[in-house]
């Protein structure tokens, strides 16, 4: 668990250290996030640290809350994964607050890397969206979507690079037989990292997992996630109706590819994105590619410079022939593009896979209107957006 430092639990005191719960010893509070906070542990026994999570002491008249806690150290405890921290122990206080002994992961949150050091290289970005698809193929093969994906819930050396955790299962769930766990017309995620499915309240898979890592990959290339707005509402409203901004015209060293991939993951409609496992194998192709100058429209077609190719609105698909693997690629003019794609006469394009190669130090784009900086009190963890506010 994060290591990250964090504000006191709201409404209740934090638990002082030396202060014991089941087996364990408390020494100092770590984090706090939207369902409870985050201590550093030892046991009284064994020669281990542990973190340790309690939940928010006024989440107990939240019908569901405690339910929902336990069902984290549930859902971490079916699946195994580096990528994924190891559940130790689990209880309830005196009081019925639920709590977690969790693997202790030393790291910093990548919303706080971010803020720190600005974009990341490209190369950062691939190494960074392969190790997270990683996680969420084992997720994803056994029913589990993690449903509040994000910069503050991807913990990461202080350099930024793997290996890397995936944080706070809280609101996660899994299709198994028997009632799923619910919380009435209350939508469970973060704002500015939620599909268009999951705003509008409709039972999400792993897809939406897949959204909500495009929203995190293009924030982690221009500094700025897709979609600002002055409220929560606003916010959930572009994701559903408005197309995300070209990545390539935001920054210009954002090879095609990945700003085509980008672009897949974030479709509003969830049949039009990639798989995680179809994710991992675009970018295994993708790095095992030669490098390349120019676009291809057919085999025996003129060749386009990438500078002159429109904004990539639907992508990827691999193709072979004879010699060489590429991209299948649909290309849309930027007028029909900003009409909606759907009902556009795409163009198909072959584009030569690259080995991409990244300049030096990123310069932040003109375009981006402030720097990163930690979430929002709209984009608290684990936050709950209600249907009717």
């Amino acid at each position: 668990m994060t290591m990250s430092d964090g504000p006191a639990s709201p409404g209740a005191p934090p638990l002082k250290p030396d202060e014991r719960i089941g087996n364990y010893r408390l020494v100092r509070q770590l984090a706090n996030g939207g369902m409870g906070a985050v201590y550093e542990a030892v046991h009284t026994i064994l020669p281990r640290r542990a973190a340790l999570k309690v939940m928010h002491r006024e989440l107990l008249a939240v019908d569901g809350s405690a339910r929902r806690l336990l069902q984290e150290a549930s859902i971490l405890e079916t699946f195994h994964h580096p990528g994924v921290v190891r559940v130790h122990d689990c209880g309830t206080l005196p009081d019925g607050r639920p709590w977690l002994a969790m693997e202790l992961v030393h790291g910093v949150t990548l919303s706080s890397r971010l803020a720190r050091l600005g974009p990341m290289t490209v190369a950062q970005v691939l190494t960074l969206l392969d190790a997270i698809a990683e996680v969420l193929v084992v997720a994803h093969a056994r029913g589990i979507v993690h449903r509040d994906l994000k910069p503050d819930n991807i913990l990461v050396d202080g350099g930024g690079t793997v290996p890397l955790r995936v944080i706070d299962w809280g609101i996660a769930c899994q299709d198994l037989p028997g009632p799923r766990l619910t919380f009435g017309d209350t939508t469970l995620g973060t704002p500015s990292y939620m599909a268009p499915e999951q705003a509008r309240g409709l039972r999400v898979d792993g897809r939406c997992d897949i959204y909500a890592l495009g929203v995190l990959a293009f924030e982690a290339l221009i500094g700025e996630v897709p979609f600002v707005g002055t409220s929560a509402v606003d916010v959930m409203t572009q994701h559903l109706t408005t197309p995300p901004p070209p990545l390539q015209r935001l920054r210009p060293d954002v090879p095609a590819f990945l700003a085509a991939l980008v672009a897949q993951m974030l479709a509003k409609e969830p049949d039009d994105r990639p798989t995680a496992r179809q994710l991992r194998e675009l970018l295994a192709a993708f790095e095992a590619a030669e490098p390349y100058e120019e676009l291809v429209i057919s085999a025996d077609g003129p060749a386009v410079p990438c500078d002159e190719l429109g904004p990539i609105v639907a992508a990827p698909s691999l193709a072979d022939d004879d010699d060489n693997a590429y991209l299948e690629l649909t290309v849309l003019d930027e007028p029909v593009a900003a009409a909606g794609a759907r009902d556009a006469t795409p163009e198909r394009l072959r584009l030569r896979t690259p080995r991409w190669t990244p300049p030096g130090p990123v310069t932040p784009h003109p375009h981006v209107r402030r720097a990163v900086t930690p979430r929002s009190s709209s984009d608290a963890v684990a936050g709950e957006v209600d249907h009717d506010s």
